[in-house]
């Protein structure tokens, strides 16, 4: 089920929004759709890996934050953070 979410942007956030939907053949409904799902995933892996760097293993920080086991090891990789165990 659907819910309506209202919120205020500064216009040039939204002409932005307009512009990055019409290059995309989308319109603004769904663009935004796209980017609050990107940053709640993005968000859930940051929160993964404070979790992680604070002490919980990787398995429980990925089932704290909800974020998916291997994007969290993904970007730990990426960033060069050291583990207690090797992730490979």
């Amino acid at each position: 089920m659907s819910n309506n979410l209202s919120v205020r942007v500064k216009k040039e956030k939204l002409e932005e929004l307009d512009r990055l939907a019409k290059c995309l053949g989308l319109d603004r409904a769904t663009i935004v759709r796209r980017i609050i799902n990107e940053g709640i995933k993005e968000q859930k892996v940051e929160l993964g890996i404070q979790l992680y760097q604070k002490g919980d293993t990787l398995e429980k920080a990925a089932n704290l934050s909800r974020a998916d086991l291997w994007d969290l090891i993904d970007e730990i990789k990426k960033r060069g953070i050291s583990s207690k165990f090797d992730i490979e």
